[in-house]
């Protein structure tokens, strides 16, 4: 079973689904959206369970 991992963005809590991320800069990141908006402190995430897996 593939491993989630972590989405690339240090605001965002997202797991990436292993083939679903969106790759910029060599980052795997959990959407599009968040993948072009993320900031060191802002997460524009759009996935439902954001809020619900922050660790």
């Amino acid at each position: 079973m593939p491993t989630l991992v972590k989405c690339a963005c240090p605001s965002c809590h997202c797991k990436v689904d292993p083939g679903k991320g969106v790759v910029r800069e060599g980052r795997v990141f959990c959407s599009q959206a968040c993948a072009y908006e993320c900031t060191d402190t802002t997460c524009v995430c759009v996935h439902d369970r954001c809020e619900d897996e922050k660790h």
